[in-house]
């Protein structure tokens, strides 16, 4: 896969944990407040460095 497809996928994912799960710890918290205040751009900014933060 390519950096755009995990990115997308990443951003699938994100929606469902930030609907579905919930947080764990502070930064789990963050992550998901920041996915809800985002627009869509944004969120699929932030799957993409979510992506190379982990390769």
């Amino acid at each position: 896969m390519n950096e755009e497809q995990l990115a997308n996928t990443a951003q699938k994912v994100a929606d469902y944990l930030a609907d579905k799960v919930e947080p764990r710890n502070r930064e789990e918290q963050l992550l998901k407040e920041l996915w809800k205040v985002g627009t869509e751009e944004e969120q699929h900014a932030l799957a993409h460095m979510l992506v190379k933060l982990a390769e």
